[in-house]
């Protein structure tokens, strides 16, 4: 029968009525042929739909559906008995449409047994043959999904111990009580829940059920890079394996728990792996709105067919406040090397920093894309995680310009160092015990006794180094962990090798396994340490960026640079490049959430809290003035051809403070440590 009909051909969407494409599929029994009606729908009205997630699989459309077009939707007669023999009438015409393996496993699934059910499916909803009507709807997945009633997250069929998952992930989200704030969870439990809390022997009794939550995660949806967009946007949803289901709220809850537990617990980390959970861990997180460059970078494992859509498949995810959301339209029609360049370039201009230039790597990767090396090639990812909440460039924006048809980038800054030494970095592939023997082996001899760069000892420096400053993002507390509790962690994780049953031993482990593979520790010939990609090599230049919160490691190319991504440099990662040391008595408090963007907040001699950096500090009455000297000029040179504004050549205090008078902001470039060298570095 099906190879008679013909085959369903799209008709267009009309953009003047907010037209989206329904899908009504008819109910059916196992045996039966799929049989669906696709209808234009005005968005603008509300219609109720549930809208499909699941995972693509094999691209190739190797099976064939019914579509019943001209079919009425109203009354019992039409949507109570499945159309077993088809009669082509006046009334009723059938066609066939190609669709996937994967997706017609699920509608046989996800097809009721009696009544109509209505879905937006993106491969029937999008005709994906229409290269223009499928960048214009890409661009309305974000509210096609946040308007539909509900989500149906399709892991796949049942299995064996599929059910054992979902009733396991069921009682432990029954023994909690959730509070969720500001990215920032805590639970409380009871019952079976709290005894696996106080008692390994649970645990090993019920390995069974730990595997087969750890299939179900292994399940192929979870490595797609549109789910996080498709849920993130979920106002509800429900997770469907066979003909079993578990609400969305549930499974999340369960799942933090789980991760949460894994930490530092034996029988629970022999089962799961820990970086994959890391990885599961943002996907389930909630979406405020992130920042670009976080974005790719929690979503870079994930799996995409179009490279393009490294970029489509996050945009409406970020932050509302975000230029680049509605800068950046879909165009499937443009070539992968047009849309990273347009989005790298995109927003170094709107927002005038160089966020993305992080990403960056020397990493040989194998990728045929021609790319300038400041623009991140997205298609295979870089493979270290991210340093977080840095601040070494203050609060500078990028000052520079694109040349040469855009395949140059000229930015600002000052070097702080060239690397002299790079000791054997750490394997991508390093287990726990690799990375603390190889920590301990990077330790720098006579380190106590020996005074650092910046202040200090060698033996602080490093220890600092090794947990990136000990910034908040080692726990879910918001503070940095003092040194003297550092150097115990370091103690009893790095020397012994043990980690003890304490939140700060698990936090402190989870960030030498996340962050440490894949770099090595060098030294500068001007005397400071830090932690860089494996590929860096002596001669490459440290350098802080205008605009550019971590500092980048930049390989000189005759009168040109390289761009080798973000480094670690100890005493350098909180401005002390461009503003020097924090005035006697500050300190660094934490980090706050601002619009995107995560921002740093000082504390005072007297315990005050600002956000303000008190080395820019206003005085609200009289002339401007910075908390650093600032009666010498600042001097410039360049490099790398081209010529410098002559105005910005020498800034004096006259005209520092006739500035600062004008902008009720403070402005980094009018408080830099005297007679620091500032200079152009241009990028190819």
């Amino acid at each position: 029968m099906l190879k008679s009909m013909p085959t369903y051909k799209y008709s267009s969407l009309r953009a003047d009525r907010n037209e989206i494409r329904l899908i009504h599929l008819y109910p059916g029994q196992s045996h039966h042929d799929i049989c669906v009606s696709i209808i234009h729908v005005d968005s603008s009205q509300n219609p109720s739909y549930e809208a499909l997630s699941y995972a693509w699989g094999d691209p190739a459309r190797s099976e064939k559906i019914i579509v019943r077009s001209r079919s009425p939707v109203s009354g019992r007669s039409n949507t109570t008995e499945y159309p077993g023999t088809f009669t082509v009438d006046a009334v009723h015409t059938f066609a066939t449409l190609s669709i996937s393996h994967n997706l017609s496993i699920a509608l046989r699934h996800l097809r009721l047994s009696k009544d109509v059910r209505t879905l937006w499916i993106d491969a029937i909803s999008i005709n994906q043959d229409d290269i223009e009507e499928r960048s214009e709807e890409v661009a309305k997945m974000g509210p096609l999904y946040s308007n539909a009633w509900r989500v149906v997250v399709w892991l796949g069929g049942s299995s064996q111990d599929s059910l054992l998952a979902l009733q396991t992930l069921r009682n432990i989200r029954q023994d909690i009580d959730f509070f969720e704030k500001d990215g920032l969870r805590s639970s409380l439990t009871r019952g079976k829940t709290r005894e696996l809390e106080r008692s390994s022997s649970g645990w090993r009794a019920d390995i069974l059920n730990w595997i087969a939550i750890r299939n179900l995660l292994n399940r192929p949806w979870f490595g797609r890079l549109w789910i996080f967009q498709e849920i993130g946007h979920a106002t509800k949803a429900v997770v469907v394996v066979g003909k079993d289901e578990l609400s969305w709220e549930a499974f999340r809850i369960a799942v933090f728990w789980i991760i949460y537990m894994t930490e530092g617990k034996a029988p629970l980390s022999d089962v799961f792996d820990a970086a994959y959970l890391r990885q599961i861990e943002s996907l389930l997180q909630e979406n405020p709105g992130r920042a670009l460059e976080r974005l790719l970078d929690s979503t870079k494992k994930a799996i995409c067919y179009d490279p393009r859509d490294r970029i489509y498949a996050v945009l409406s995810l970020l932050h509302e406040q975000d230029p680049i959301r509605r800068a950046i339209e879909p165009d499937y029609s443009k070539s992968v090397e047009q849309v990273y360049q347009e989005v790298t370039m995109r927003q170094i201009q709107l927002t005038g920093q160089l966020r993305l230039l992080t990403l960056c790597t020397f990493w040989s990767s194998g990728s045929s894309l021609q790319l300038p090396s400041w623009v991140p090639d997205l298609s295979i990812p870089n493979p270290l995680e991210q340093i977080l909440n840095s601040n070494a460039s203050g609060s500078s924006t990028h000052k520079g310009s694109l040349t040469i048809s855009e395949r140059y980038l000229r930015i600002r800054g000052t070097s702080a160092g060239v690397i002299s030494e790079v000791l054997t970095p750490i394997a991508l592939s390093a287990r726990l015990p690799e990375i603390l023997a190889m920590c301990h082996s990077w330790e720098p001899p006579n380190a106590k006794s020996t005074p650092y760069v910046t202040g200090g000892n060698l033996m602080t420096a490093f220890i600092t180094t090794l947990f990136f400053g000990a910034i908040s993002e080692l726990n879910d507390f918001g503070r940095p962990l003092e040194y003297d509790k550092l150097r115990e962690v370091y103690g009893n994780t790095v020397v012994r090798g043990e980690v003890d049953d304490n939140v700060d031993d698990w936090y402190s482990t989870r960030h030498l396994q996340a962050h440490l593979p894949g770099r090595a520790l060098f030294r500068t010939k001007e005397g400071h340490i830090g932690l860089c990609p494996a590929p860096a090599r002596v001669g490459d230049l440290i350098v802080i960026a205008y605009g550019c919160a971590t500092p980048l490691v930049l390989r000189p190319t005759l009168d040109r640079y390289t761009v080798g991504g973000e480094c670690y440099v100890s005493g350098l990662m909180n401005g002390e490049a461009l503003l020097g040391p924090l005035p006697h008595g500050w300190t660094l408090q934490s980090w706050n959430t601002v619009g995107r963007e995560k921002r740093p907040v000082f504390m005072s001699p007297t315990g005050a809290i600002t956000s303000k950096d008190p080395r820019l500090q206003l005085e609200p009455e009289g002339p401007p003035i910075s908390l650093l000297p600032q009666n010498k000029r600042r001097r410039y040179s360049q490099i790398g051809g081209g010529r410098a504004d002559a105005d910005d050549m020498a800034v004096g205090y006259e005209e520092r403070n006739r500035a600062r008078k004008q902008s009720p902001a403070p402005d980094i470039t009018k408080s830099l440590l005297t007679g620091l060298i500032i200079r152009d570095f241009v990028l190819v």
